[in-house]
C-alpha cells in the first residue's frame, strides 16, 4: 500500500482496491491505517466489510468495538465469521458477552469459532456459558473447541472431555485434544493419561505419552512411580515420556528401567536415555549393548551412545560382530562420529561383511575417518566388490579421505611454517648451544625460508654455529647461497671453510662458476685454496670455463686454474694445459706440467687396469697402448739424460731411465 495516501486506498471508491488496500494491512501497519478501516465496517458492501472486520485481527481498535459487535449480527456468514475471529485474536474488552450468543448458532463454523474466541478473551465468567453450551453441543469438533477454551479458562471439567477425545476414532481430533492439553499438563492427568496408556488403542496411547512428555518436574514422581506397574504399554510409554522431562529422578528410573523384563520397556529406556544425553548412564548402555539378548535394545543402546558421542570406541568394534545388521551398521555410524583411528582394522573388515548396507556403510565411515590407512582397504573393494552401490560409495569415500588428507597435509605444513619461523628467531638467542640446536633444526627442515637467516648465521661469533650454518646452507642446495658461503671460505676455523668448500661444490652451477674462479686472485690463501677444492670438485662442467682464464692476464690466476684442471682429471683440458707449457710464467708452466701429469695418469691407469682383462684382445691393445706411449717418452728423457746445461733436469732424468732399466732386468724380475 502507498502510505503517503493511505486514505485514499482505503476509502477508494473502486471496491477492488479498496479491498486490496485492507488486504495489504499486516502487524507491522501503522496503528492509524487501522482506524482508517471503521468506515469499511459500516459499509454497504459485504466484501468490504468482510476485509474490514478480518484486517482488525492485527490491531486493537477500541472505536472499532460498535462497529465489530454489529457485524456479529449480521445474517452474512462471512462477515460474522470474520468480526468472531478479530475480537478473538485481537482480544477486544467488553466483547466476550456478545461473542457468547454466537454458542446458539445453527451454524457449525459459527459456534465453533465463538468457542475459540472466548477462550483468547480470558474471561473465566464465559465458563458457565461453555459449558452449557457443551451440554448441547452435538458436533463432536466444535465441542472439543469448546473443551479447548473452557481448558484455557482453568476449568477442570474441561480436561475429561479432552482426555476422552484422545481415544476417539479421528485423528484430527485426537490431534487438537493433544495440542490442547500439552498447553497445561498438570499432574492431575497423570492418572487418567495411565489408564488411556493400559488400552488397546495404539494412537490414543501415543497421544497420552506425547501429553506426559511435555509435563514438568511436578509430575515427575507420579510418573517414576509408574514405571513399577505390571502393565507393559504403561511402563513403555512412560520410559518414552520420562525420556522427554529429563529430571534427575526420570533418568534414575529410566536408568533401573534397562534391566526391565521386557525387551520394549528396555528398549524405550535406552533411547530416551541418548536423548536426555545422560553421561551416566554410559556404563550401564555398554552393558546392554554387549549383554542384551533383543537386538532393538542393543541398536538402541549404540544410538544412545552415538548421540552422546561416548568415547567407547572398544564397546563399539565389538558390536562390528554382532549377528544383526542393524546393530553393525548403527556402531560403523557411531564410530565414525568418534573419528578414532583405532577402529580402521575392523571397519575394513566390514568391507567383507555379508549385508551390502554394511559394507556401504563401512566405506562411508572410512572415508569420514580420514586416516591414511584406510586408502588400501577402501582401493580394494573398489576392484573386487561386485555390487555396484559398494564401490559407488568406496569412491564417494576414497574422494572424501583425500580432501581429508589434504587439508591435514595442509594443516601440517602450516605448523611446520610456524615452528620454522619459531626456530630462524631463536638463532638469535645469547647461548650458542640454544642457536646450534636451531641449526640443526633448520637444516632438517629445509625450507627455503631459513635461507637469509642461516646466510646471517655465517657471522656468528660461535664456529661451530658458524660450521653448521654452512652445511646446512649446502642441504637447502640455493644458488643464492654461493656468494655468502664464498666468504665463509676466508673463515678463520677450518670446519667452516671445510663446510663452506662441501656446500659450494654441491650448489655451483654454471653461471656462478666466474664467481669462484674470480676468488682464486683474493689476497686470502684460505679462500683461494677453498675456491681450488670448490672448482676441482665440480668436474666437467667447469672445464670450459677454466681453460678460457688460461690467457688471463694475472699469472697467479693462470697458476691456479692449471692446477684445478689437473685436479678435475677431465681430459678435455689435456691440450689447453700443453699450451700453457709455452707460458712465459715459470710458475704457470710447472703448475700445467704438475696438472699434464696428473691427466697423465687419470689416463694411464685404465691401460694398466684393462692388462688383467678377461678380453685377450683388450690386454693386447693395452699392451701396445703403454708401448706406443713408452716409445713416445724415452727418446725425449735420453735426450735430456745428456743436457750438461740443467744438472737438476740431467739428474731427474738419468733416475727415470735408471729406474727402467731396473724395473726390466731379469734379476729384477725374479726378485719381485
Amino acid at each position: 500500500m502507498n502510505q503517503s495516501q493511505p486514505h485514499d486506498l482505503l476509502s477508494h471508491e473502486d471496491l477492488s482496491i479498496r479491498i486490496k488496500a485492507i488486504k495489504s494491512l499486516d502487524s507491522n501497519s501503522p496503528h492509524s491505517s487501522f482506524e482508517l478501516l471503521i468506515p469499511s465496517l459500516e459499509s454497504d458492501q459485504v466484501k468490504v466489510q468482510t476485509a474490514a472486520a478480518f484486517a482488525l485481527r492485527h490491531h486493537t481498535i477500541e472505536k472499532a468495538l460498535p462497529a465489530l459487535l454489529t457485524c456479529l449480527g449480521s445474517e452474512q456468514i462471512e462477515l460474522q465469521l470474520a468480526a468472531v475471529y478479530s475480537l478473538g485474536e485481537a482480544q477486544y474488552p467488553n466483547s466476550w458477552e456478545a461473542v457468547s450468543k454466537l454458542l446458539g448458532s445453527a451454524d457449525d463454523r459459527l459456534r465453533s469459532r465463538a468457542a475459540e474466541a472466548l477462550g483468547k478473551l480470558g474471561e473465566s465468567a464465559a465458563n458457565s456459558v461453555l459449558e452449557q453450551a457443551l451440554e448441547q453441543e452435538e458436533n463432536p469438533k466444535v465441542a472439543l473447541r469448546m473443551a479447548e477454551s473452557m481448558y484455557k479458562l482453568g476449568n477442570p471439567e474441561a480436561g475429561s472431555v479432552l482426555l476422552a477425545a484422545l481415544e476417539y476414532d479421528d485423528n484430527a481430533i485426537r490431534t487438537r485434544a493433544v495440542d490442547a492439553l500439552s498447553e497445561n499438563p498438570g499432574p492431575e492427568l497423570v492418572a487418567p493419561l495411565l489408564e488411556i496408556l493400559s488400552s488397546e488403542d495404539q494412537a490414543a496411547r501415543s497421544a497420552a505419552v506425547y501429553v506426559m512428555s511435555q509435563m514438568d518436574d511436578r509430575s515427575v514422581e507420579s510418573l517414576v512411580q509408574a514405571m513399577e506397574t505390571p502393565t507393559r504399554s504403561v511402563r513403555s510409554g512412560v520410559a518414552k515420556a520420562l525420556g522427554e522431562i529429563g529430571s534427575p529422578a526420570a533418568i534414575q528410573a529410566l536408568l533401573s528401567a534397562l534391566g526391565d523384563s521386557d525387551r520394549r520397556v528396555r528398549t524405550r529406556s535406552a533411547q530416551a536415555l541418548g536423548k536426555l544425553g545422560a553421561e551416566e548412564a554410559i556404563p550401564a548402555l555398554v552393558e546392554r549393548l554387549r549383554t542384551d539378548e533383543a537386538r532393538r535394545v542393543r541398536w538402541r543402546a549404540i544410538e544412545s551412545l552415538h548421540q552422546m558421542n561416548a568415547a567407547e570406541p572398544e564397546a563399539l568394534i565389538y558390536a562390528l560382530k554382532d549377528e544383526d545388521s542393524s546393530v553393525r551398521l548403527e556402531a560403523i555410524r557411531a564410530l565414525a562420529n568418534l573419528e578414532t583411528s583405532e577402529s580402521i582394522d575392523a571397519l575394513s573388515e566390514c568391507l567383507q561383511d555379508e549385508m551390502r548396507r554394511v559394507r556401504c556403510g563401512a566405506a562411508r565411515a572410512l572415508g569420514e575417518l580420514g586416516d591414511y590407512r584406510a586408502i588400501a582397504p577402501l582401493r580394494d573393494s573398489l576392484w573386487q566388490d561386485q555390487d555396484e552401490t559398494v564401490r559407488l560409495e568406496a569412491a564417494r569415500a576414497m574422494r572424501k579421505l583425500r580432501l581429508r588428507l589434504q587439508e591435514t597435509a595442509a594443516t601440517l605444513l602450516q605448523l611446520e611454517e610456524q615452528a620454522v619461523f619459531s626456530l630462524i628467531d631463536t638463532l638469535q638467542d645469547k647461548e650458542p648451544k640454544v642457536r646450534l640446536e636451531a641449526v640443526y633444526a633448520l637444516s632438517e627442515a629445509a625450507h627455503t625460508e631459513s635461507l637469509e637467516p642461516l646466510l646471517e648465521s655465517l657471522q656468528d661469533s660461535d664456529s661451530t654455529v658458524r660450521a653448521e650454518s654452512a652445511y646446512a646452507l649446502g642441504i637447502l642446495a640455493d644458488p643464492r647461497a654461493s656468494s655468502g658461503l664464498l666468504e665463509a671460505l676466508a673463515d678463520e676455523d677450518s670446519q667452516v671453510r671445510s663446510h663452506a668448500i662441501d656446500a659450494l661444490a654441491g650448489i655451483l652451477s654454471i653461471e656462478g662458476v666466474p664467481i669462484v674462479i674470480e676468488a682464486l686472485q683474493s689476497e686470502n690463501p684460505h679462500v683461494r685454496t677453498g675456491a681450488s677444492l670448490v672448482l676441482s670438485q665440480t668436474g666437467a662442467q667447469v672445464v670450459p670455463a677454466l681453460v678460457a682464464h688460461l690467457e688471463h692476464e694475472d699469472e697467479r690466476l693462470r697458476s691456479s686454474v692449471a692446477f684445478v684442471l689437473g685436479e678435475t682429471g677431465n681430459g678435455q683440458a689435456l691440450v689447453p694445459l700443453i699450451g700453457a707449457l709455452e707460458d712465459p710464467v715459470r710458475r704457470v708452466r710447472a703448475a700445467a706440467a704438475e696438472a699434464i701429469e696428473k691427466l697423465a695418469q687419470c689416463t694411464v691407469s685404465p691401460l694398466i687396469q684393462a692388462l688383467g682383462s678377461q678380453d685377450t684382445r683388450v690386454r693386447s691393445r693395452s699392451v701396445k697402448a703403454l708401448g706406443n706411449l713408452l716409445e713416445a717418452i724415452l727418446p725425449p728423457l735420453q735426450g735430456l739424460s745428456d743436457n750438461q746445461d740443467d744438472e737438476k733436469t740431467t739428474r731427474m732424468a738419468a733416475e727415470i731411465l735408471n729406474n727402467l732399466a731396473q724395473s726390466q732386468n731379469p734379476a729384477h724380475l725374479s726378485q719381485s
